[in-house]
């Protein structure tokens, strides 16, 4: 049976675990390939380097379709929906959905085409919903390939919220409207925000229509993972518990754990202190406080108001600066790959510690983590690491505040005295780490063996499928 593995991806972020998971399924047999969906050419340079010459890379080339001409979708694509939509676009006032309609239907099968090029066993994405390349994910499901999705980030209903806020504030919130809103609102009302933004739409409705129209739909639009894959590979019985909460269906879910767990546990050979203070209340070096700052790109342009500080820069030094002069503690700042390099030369020029090595491995070999809503955070709970969220832009969400060792502030003053107590007062870091290794085993699996249940899904699913063009998809 062939074990082709499509990797497949529009950020580096998410390409950072897929190439973790690629590398340890190699060993098991499996043959990586990796595909980049998005128009960036930049970014899909700086992937290309990333990936080098270990396994073959490819781009998938956005299509150009005539403007209003109408192109009928092929029968597998075209449900009665899409056929009634069709036929509703041809008239006057549908005009503009009418437009999109050849542009996303050659799209799937740009997207069509390479897949059976490449041939893939099993498709990897790290998220399959709204944040997706849907016209891909359209042709993954029309070819019944099976499609499994590794989670990168821990991205939850609320931030899709906040960038809804974020476009009501500049005045680009669109909203249902007219007769398009209204044929939207029968034929596909998923689309449609309830709740909190009632009536608001992501994308343009005459987009939406186009694209119901060739067959291409979501199931959630208003979660990350709401889209079509076959599996979703939970890391932790949180993060399960949060999924089934946004509505994921049992039958997609399965709790595998994260490759990031395995690489936090490898990244600790031949570190025999760190070692030790794995899910610990314990530093790993006696009379210092090592602490690893998590530091996130600029979101100044969008919530500059619920900053603290007027500036990015004046914040990112005040509050690393701060840090660093706390006695005892020895500061380690990782800095998010969207970071510029102007803020990497600014902190050294200020004397203080940038480290290269990717976040996931410096995590267990520090005491402490400080950061902005990083996703990462899972993995400081799951290594039992104190962990200080400084909302430097006030979005107070809920998502960790199950872990016992957990705490945020949207004031830098606060952080700084946080990280004292721990630093300098007896007994304040071990009480603190003491609550966050209660709440580890929820939070992550470190028994290093998540990329081998995750090759084990891979593996039955491929079983299932039967054939390299089989229309065996599961759902």
């Amino acid at each position: 049976m062939s074990k082709t593995l499509l990797f497949a991806f529009g950020n580096r972020p998410s390409l950072r675990l897929q190439i973790v998971v690629a590398s340890r399924l190699q060993r098991e047999g499996w043959t990586p390939t990796f595909l980049y969906w998005s128009s960036n050419n930049d970014e899909y340079l700086a992937a290309l380097a990333e990936i080098g010459s270990r396994w073959p890379a490819t781009r998938l080339h956005e299509a150009e379709a005539s403007p209003g001409r109408l192109m009928r979708a092929k029968p597998k694509l075209h449900s009665w929906k899409a056929r009634a939509l069709s036929l509703l676009l041809g008239l006057p006032p549908f005009r503009e959905s009418a437009k999109v309609v050849g542009y996303h239907f050659a799209n799937v099968e740009a997207s069509l085409s390479i897949l059976r090029k490449l041939a893939p066993t099993v498709v990897v994405v790290s998220e399959d919903g709204i944040s997706s390349n849907l016209h891909f994910m359209t042709a993954v499901r029309e070819l019944g390939v099976p499609c499994v999705d590794i989670p990168y980030g821990f991205g939850v209903r609320e931030d899709l919220e906040i960038d809804l806020e974020r476009k009501q504030n500049t005045g680009e919130l669109q909203m249902v409207a007219g007769a398009e809103g209204a044929v939207l609102s029968i034929v596909a009302p998923q689309w449609i925000k309830k709740g909190r933004f009632s009536g608001a739409i992501m994308f343009p409705q005459h987009f939406i229509l186009g694209m119901e129209a060739v067959g291409i739909t979501v199931g959630d639009p208003w979660i990350i993972h709401g889209g079509h894959a076959n599996r979703l590979c939970a890391e932790s019985n949180a993060t399960l518990s949060r999924y089934r909460k946004e509505g994921i269906a049992d039958r997609k879910l399965v709790l595998t754990g994260s490759p990031y767990c395995d690489e936090m546990m490898e990244s600790l050979a031949g570190d025999e202190r760190a070692k030790c203070a794995l899910k610990q209340p314990q530093r790993i070096s006696e009379g210092a406080l090592r602490v690893l700052a998590s530091w996130p790109p600029s979101y100044h342009g969008s919530r500059a108001t619920h900053c603290e500080f007027g500036s990015y820069e004046e914040m990112t030094l005040n509050v690393l600066g701060m840090a660093r002069e706390i006695p005892g503690v020895e500061l380690t700042v990782s800095l998010h790959p969207a970071t510029t390099r102007g803020i990497r030369e600014l902190l050294l020029k200020a004397g203080i510690n940038v480290s290269d090595e990717y976040v996931i491995g410096l995590i267990p070999r520090n005491d402490v983590f400080v950061t902005y809503y990083s996703s990462t955070i899972r993995w400081a709970i799951a290594a039992g690491k104190p962990v200080i969220n400084y909302d430097a832009y006030n979005l107070n969400l809920d998502i960790y505040d199950s872990a016992k060792g957990f705490r945020s502030t949207t004031r830098a003053r606060e952080l700084q005295e946080m990280l004292a107590e721990l630093a300098s007062q007896p007994g304040e870091f071990e009480a603190v780490a003491s609550g966050q290794c209660e709440s580890a085993s929820d939070w992550g699996i470190l028994d290093g063996r998540c990329t081998e249940r995750i090759g084990k899904e891979l593996m039955e699913l491929a079983r299932q499928r039967g054939g390299p063009h089989s229309n065996a998809h599961v759902n």
